[in-house]
């Protein structure tokens, strides 16, 4: 897939011509103007939204407007909700494991732009992406969070601030189970007293942590706690994804 960026004075047509877009789906070149670059219409149908009838809590879809499921009935989590705009599955799957796995930053506007399709404000909050640890970092050559913030932040205008950082090294959540996820981030995720104090963030701004995928939500109350514990108030999550 030809991965390019505008050179001024040359038309997106042009462009196209040149180095024709295919949907990242089903393959067929995307020739009709869209809001989104290499998605086509027929494959973003095909997409599991979650837009109506979800937990206000963990995201869980297909659960009755307002109510809890049965998971966060049993749990009190540190963040006060998690709204995810799709199902971890098919097409939204591959879009995550695209941009993490093979360095597919030519999708971030597409995904800012499910995102601000969704109908969230963020306008009034700070993104706080999820953390990886440096070594990882390293491996991968960036933390997709911290790119999805970036992109996030040009179209709502909002601050980005990295506010955690992994204090050790974990095993890869994919795999372990539910106990063992939550055992696995337990005191892996601490607040940057440096950065805090630089930005003097006050107490009561709406911080809202950014990740790919909300499976058993371990990662998420690992983060949520130490913003709490560190005096945030009001600490919620955006997640492409709920598994």
């Amino acid at each position: 897939m030809a991965i390019y960026s505008i050179p001024r004075g040359v038309s997106r047509h042009l462009l196209d011509f040149l180095f024709p877009r295919v949907c990242i789906g089903c393959r067929a070149p995307l020739v009709k103007k869209s809001a989104y670059c290499y998605i086509c219409d027929d494959c973003l149908r095909k997409i599991d939204w979650i837009r109506y009838h979800f937990c206000p809590r963990c995201g869980t879809p297909d659960v009755e407007n307002g109510s809890a499921c049965d998971e966060c009935g049993r749990k009190a989590f540190s963040f006060r909700r998690n709204r995810s705009i799709y199902v971890y599955s098919g097409l939204g799957r591959q879009i995550i494991h695209e941009l993490k796995y093979r360095n597919g930053r030519h999708l971030l506007p597409d995904i800012a732009h499910m995102v601000s399709e969704a109908g969230l404000d963020l306008r009034d909050t700070v993104l706080v992406p999820v953390p990886l640890h440096w070594c990882r970092r390293w491996s991968r050559g960036f933390n997709q969070s911290e790119l999805i913030c970036d992109h996030l932040a040009k179209i709502y205008d909002c601050e980005v601030c990295q506010l955690l950082h992994r204090s050790r090294h974990t095993r890869r959540q994919f795999g372990l189970g539910f106990r063992e996820r939550w055992k696995n981030v337990s005191n892996a995720i601490q607040v940057h007293e440096r950065i805090l104090a630089r930005t003097k963030l006050a107490k009561n701004r709406k911080i809202t942590l950014v990740d790919d995928i909300f499976t058993s939500g371990a990662t998420i109350e690992a983060c949520a706690k130490v913003l709490v514990m560190a005096g945030f108030e009001h600490v919620e999550a955006l997640t492409l994804a709920r598994a």
